[in-house]
């Protein structure tokens, strides 16, 4: 069955990859090979890819907050309920955490148990580069679908507003989070922690213009994540739990399971909101 996924792949027959790498994702055989198909075969539903969206990375326009974000919009297209991207964003994260270094053992509290065969870590360096490098592409996807559903209404064209955000997030506090009911809001701010990560890891492997996006990317991410630190506190919250929330996010149920987490998935969403002009 190896095979036939490989085949789908190379045919860009996503439906069938993904048919036969979940049901090999989803059983006893589940191994670090398979849970790279089963991301890739998401991947396929996404569009990632790799070689046309590295170029188009290594060319876009990430010199300042608002850049990325558009830039990521018009690279991660996702404008109805009816596309499955922004779902499949999730599941290629799930799958690339539990890609793991062999001979990892995986602390309680960094533990995402996707199900009964496959365990990941939200800690990066658990992690082998290939499923790192390949999460910073799903990561970006996941923060450029997000943004494309809910930053526009269903009448918005994206390209003839040059990408400028249309309509506010709606989840910009721990309330918010806490009541979606889709959970997008606390998988948003996650994806923006996992592309982070991501790039993190595989800086030191990459180089030229790509090398260049990612510094300009990554030169962001203090400012954000110590103004979403700020509204944390405000919640109530101290600056100990707002970091292990923090940490924990990577999760993207996270917000489920600790209200710190929430309020720090709320806070980052407003820094993008706030800084997606």
């Amino acid at each position: 069955m190896i095979f036939d996924v490989r085949n789908a792949l190379t045919q860009l027959n996503c439906a069938l990859a993904l048919e036969y790498s979940t049901t090999l994702f989803e059983s006893k055989y589940s191994n670090n090979e398979i849970r790279m198909l089963y991301a890739s075969a998401q991947g396929c539903n996404v569009g990632i890819q790799l070689y046309p969206l590295i170029d188009e990375i290594s060319v876009a326009d990430f010199s300042t907050v608002d850049a990325i974000f558009k830039s990521l919009v018009r690279l991660f297209p996702s404008r109805t309920a009816l596309d499955s991207k922004l779902q499949s964003t999730g599941y290629i994260q799930d799958a690339l955490q539990a890609i793991l270094i062999p001979g990892t053992v995986i602390g309680a509290s960094d533990q995402n148990v996707i199900n009964a065969f496959n365990t990941g870590s939200v800690l990066y360096r658990d992690r082998t580069d290939d499923s790192n490098a390949f999460l910073v592409f799903t990561a970006m996807a996941g923060v450029g679908t997000s943004l494309n559903r809910y930053g526009y209404s269903t009448s918005d064209d994206p390209a003839s507003l040059g990408y400028t955000q249309a309509v506010a997030l709606p989840w910009l506090t721990r309330i918010d989070v806490k009541l979606d009911s889709t959970h997008n809001g606390c998988a948003l701010a996650s994806s923006l922690l996992n592309m982070f990560d991501a790039m993190s890891a595989v800086s030191g492997i990459a180089s030229g213009s790509i090398s260049t996006a990612f510094s300009a990317i990554l030169a962001v991410q203090g400012v954000m994540e110590a103004a979403a630190k700020v509204q944390c506190q405000g919640d109530g919250f101290t600056g100990d739990q707002c970091d292990v929330a923090k940490a924990r996010l990577r999760y993207r149920d996270a917000c489920f399971e600790q209200d710190s987490a929430a309020s720090f998935a709320g806070a980052l969403n407003r820094q993008i909101d706030t800084g997606w002009l």
